[in-house]
């Protein structure tokens, strides 16, 4: 039994990294330059700045320009650093088996590029596995395989978070992986499963800042159902440290706790803004991701807790 769950789940993880990839061509954008660059400034340079390239793409591609923050004579990314710093340790074979530190800057730019698309991937695919082991906790295993493909190739996490590394992937991951380790602390009732949730979640605030929404409708789980304070306290600590320490790294950097976001203040009407959102030809919701209106008319994705509901949706980010 184990052998064939073992199967069923490299199986899945083979078919996603493969079909993430079949384009066989890396999707260039500004948003994400930093993220691909800075686990070779870590391990080259023992530093977070872009420094050694950003003149490159002064002279080269001044357009993508805005995704670089220069602050007392150093250059750093306009975007959090969480996301650059987690899959750094996925960059040392490259860097030794390519031997890239004779590379030039540009080679190493390029060399970027195609190593982004490989981790993006690599993370989108670890989102399908986990998805797969939460849901056939409490749903037949067929239509827990069924639903982990449908997320796979039904919404963007093939069409955005598997091409390059925004902060759409490792999100999804870490959120994921918050509701895999709250399930295990619904059926056994051991804090150390909530202790894992929320380092989970407090990483997954310091990838992406608005992903404290989901903690927070976490916690209302916890304080609506009933649960104890004791539970919700030790929760809470990890986002609580984790998002003190990632706001006060933006803070300093940008004088500013909303970091980056500080220069794009929110001017859209409400109203619009969520109907670009979820039906933007450009870039709606409802576009990338059409199964998801179902899963709304249904009412609910899954249950979670020995038969409570919980209402769940899977962010995009």
């Amino acid at each position: 039994m184990k052998a064939s769950a073992n199967a069923k789940v490299t199986v899945l993880f083979l078919s996603a990294l493969l079909v993430f990839n079949a384009n066989l061509r890396p999707i260039s954008s500004g948003d994400t330059i930093p993220a691909s660059l800075i686990p070779f400034s870590l391990l080259l340079d023992g530093s977070i700045t872009l420094d050694r390239f950003y003149p490159w793409y002064q002279a080269h591609y001044p357009k993508a320009l805005y995704a670089f923050h220069k602050k007392d004579n150093h250059v750093y990314s306009t975007y959090p650093v969480a996301l650059p710093l987690l899959i750094a340790p996925l960059y040392v074979p490259v860097v030794v088996g390519l031997a890239v530190s004779s590379m030039t800057d540009e080679q190493i730019i390029s060399l970027a590029g195609k190593v982004e698309k490989i981790v993006a991937s690599l993370i989108a695919a670890l989102c399908v596995i986990c998805l797969y082991l939460l849901l056939r906790k409490f749903i037949p295993d067929k239509t827990a395989i069924l639903l982990a493909m449908i997320y796979c190739f039904g919404t963007s996490t093939w069409t955005i978070s598997s091409q390059a590394l925004w902060q759409h992937g490792a999100g999804q991951l870490m959120i994921i992986c918050t509701l895999l380790f709250l399930e295990e602390y619904l059926q056994k009732l051991r804090y150390k499963y909530l202790v894992i949730a929320g380092l989970f979640v407090g990483y997954a605030i310091a990838i992406r800042t608005t992903n404290v929404l989901f903690f927070v409708s976490s916690l209302l789980y916890f304080l609506l159902r009933g649960r104890d304070f004791k539970a919700t306290f030790i929760y809470s600590i990890c986002p609580i440290v984790i998002g003190i320490a990632a706001a006060s790294y933006t803070h300093a950097l940008f004088d500013d706790v909303r970091g980056g976001y500080a220069s794009q203040p929110f001017s859209t009407n409400l109203l619009e803004g969520i109907a670009g959102i979820l039906a933007s030809p450009g870039r709606g919701l409802f576009i990338y991701s059409p199964c998801l209106i179902f899963a709304i008319l249904s009412g609910r994705i899954f249950k979670l807790g020995g038969g409570d509901e919980f209402r769940a949706g899977l962010c995009d980010g």
